[in-house]
């Protein structure tokens, strides 16, 4: 109940996360798993890191740039007005 009242969610968002979390769990084991099957190599296994690192960066500028948006004042209201 605290993580849903200080993030703001809703039933339905919590609902969401909860069910996504087993989901994200087993894709977590399915790409371990792929993985260890293809990656036979040095090269192999830096090329996946620089891919995971430069995946996660810019993961993090759209949720950065959404932050951004989500806390900017209304451009079509500047005043703030309803």
């Amino acid at each position: 109940a605290r993580v849903r009242e200080s993030l703001s969610l809703s039933e339905k968002d919590l609902r969401f996360f909860t069910l996504h979390s087993s989901i994200d769990v087993r894709h977590a084991e399915q790409v371990c798993s792929a993985l260890t099957l293809a990656v036979t190599t040095t090269e192999q296994a830096d090329a996946v890191q620089r891919v995971a690192v430069t995946t996660l960066w810019l993961t993090l500028q759209i949720l950065d740039q959404a932050l951004d948006a989500a806390q900017a004042p209304d451009r079509r209201n500047p005043n703030g007005l309803r």
